[in-house]
């Protein structure tokens, strides 16, 4: 009986770690998700800048007095 206790808390940890490590992973990959998304984001955002102050310097160069 001692044995067979032993066996199943050995097996329990084991599983209980591999469990662990697939939530780790899952938590990881919607970390990288949302980072991933920050960066397009960051990247749209300094498109648009641009494009405003493109459209600024045009404005300013075809209303010069």
């Amino acid at each position: 009986m001692s044995g067979m206790l032993k066996t199943a808390g050995i097996w329990g940890s084991v599983i209980l770690l591999v469990a662990l490590a697939i939530a780790f992973l899952k938590q990881a990959l919607a970390l990288v998700g949302i980072l991933l998304w920050a960066v397009k984001a960051i990247i749209a955002l300094v498109f648009i800048a641009l494009l405003i102050v493109v459209g600024y310097m045009a404005y300013k160069h075809f209303t010069k007095d």
